[in-house]
């Protein structure tokens, strides 16, 4: 676990943060793996808000959210590289991004792996 990581545990431990707790707060093996994915999970939701629109083109492919205008509703597309361009797929065909007017947000990251499996 990082020292970043390590300080959001103990944040997420501290009586302050847990008010309505009357059992003492023992660690254990259980406890400590649900912190290290409550870590994960806070960390994963930090990095996925941090998206913003622009009307900057894609630069590498990926997902992408995309609208034409602000307050039209959104759509996700999958940009893909091809012979030296970015493509937007489709599921009939594709088209070069320099041909979708409008905003971007992205790329989406990646989600976390379940460890259990």
């Amino acid at each position: 676990m990082t020292p970043k990581q390590l300080e959001l545990v103990r944040e997420l431990t501290t009586e302050e943060v847990r008010p309505n707790v009357t059992e003492p707060f023992y660690y254990g093996p259980d406890t400590y793996d649900a912190l290290v994915a409550i870590v994960a999970e806070v960390e994963r939701l930090r990095a996925a808000s941090t998206l913003r629109w622009t009307d900057e083109l894609p630069t590498k492919p990926g997902w992408y959210w995309w609208r034409q205008y602000v307050g039209q509703q959104s759509t996700v597309h999958h940009v893909i590289k091809s012979c030296e361009a970015l493509l937007v797929e489709g599921s009939l065909a594709s088209w070069n991004v320099s041909y979708h007017c409008g905003q971007w947000a992205g790329p989406l990251p990646e989600p976390i792996e379940d460890e259990k499996r």
